[in-house]
């Protein structure tokens, strides 16, 4: 269910280039608590929960990156993207 939620946030930031209402401190926590999660999946050897930890790490660390990016990359980097999507689309 996470992952779904980030993947929105991800994809509403790829559109709206806003991330005024993002926290980046609470973002960081979130990033590092999920490192830590992937870690403690490998340290244990368990995929489960190696694959929804690496998943909910890349979109939580996407997410603080566009949040600390200065306006101009990230609308580059979201220009990118999106645009990839659209050819994807097609």
């Amino acid at each position: 269910m996470l992952d779904g939620e980030l993947c929105a946030a991800g994809l509403k930031i790829i559109k709206t280039r806003d991330t005024g209402s993002i926290s980046a401190p609470m973002y960081a926590i979130t990033v590092v608590g999920f490192a830590f999660w992937l870690i403690f999946g490998f340290m244990k050897g368990e995929w489960p929960i190696i694959i929804t930890n690496a998943a909910c790490f890349a979109l939580s660390a996407f997410i603080l990156l566009m949040t600390v990016l200065p306006r101009a990359k990230k609308d580059a980097v979201a220009d990118v993207l999106d645009a990839a999507a659209t050819r994807n689309e097609r």
